[in-house]
């Protein structure tokens, strides 16, 4: 198979056009800016930023607006326009933790019922 520019195509999953909004976030989760997905593949993705800012070698994108589905990504390739960035490796356990801290935050983030709310006194 061919790519647009009649190059063999290397990769090694087939791509699926898309224009699609998603977010680009720095490594430390901080919002730097909107993009559109213009294809997409398992293994990577080509995008174009939305508005005046770079987008960072590697960087976190959010694929739905809570953001709770990210993808690490390093770029391959830039051009003028677009950036091809392949998805880097999961590291499970680095998910599994992130994801136990998030929880955490949202308990201690609740507000603590009120003492008589919970049916006055009970002796032991």
């Amino acid at each position: 198979m061919s790519t647009r520019s009649g190059k063999p195509n290397k990769r090694r999953s087939s791509r699926r056009d898309l224009t699609y909004g998603a977010t680009v976030l720095g490594i430390d989760e901080v919002p730097l800016g909107r993009c559109v997905i213009i294809d997409i593949s398992e293994t990577g993705v080509r995008l174009a930023a939305i508005g005046d800012f770079v987008i960072p070698d590697e960087f976190l994108l959010a694929l739905t607006p809570s953001r709770a589905v990210q993808r690490t990504c390093e770029v391959v390739w830039r051009n003028d326009d677009e950036v091809g960035s392949r998805f880097k490796q999961v590291d499970f356990d680095e998910v599994a933790t992130k994801a136990k801290n998030l929880r955490r935050r949202r308990i201690a983030a609740l507000p603590l019922p009120d003492r008589g709310a919970l049916g006055g006194n009970h002796a032991a």
